[in-house]
């Protein structure tokens, strides 16, 4: 029964995605590799409303910044960067 669910995992998952866990040190279980790709999903899936209010209220900063210095390339305009803020951009 447990290597049938095994297989259908598997199958279902790339070869490519497991073997990122097994490279990483997750053990050559089945049970425990495919609890550190559930465990990965559900971090993945607690991330995802805070990363959405990061970019709607980023959005929100580089429109309001694009209004008051009237382009949305703001951030390249001489005094908003330092020349290292430029540089560690590039």
């Amino acid at each position: 029964m447990q290597a049938d669910f095994s297989d259908q995992l598997r199958r279902a998952i790339s070869h490519e995605r497991l073997d990122a866990y097994r490279q990483r040190g997750s053990s050559s279980d089945d049970a425990e590799l495919f609890a550190h790709y559930a465990w990965n999903m559900a971090l993945s899936e607690s991330l995802y409303t805070p990363l959405k209010c990061l970019e709607v209220s980023l959005k929100k900063q580089h429109e309001a910044a694009s209004a008051q210095f009237k382009t949305n390339a703001w951030c390249d305009l001489p005094g908003i960067l330092s020349p290292q803020e430029i540089n560690k951009a590039r």
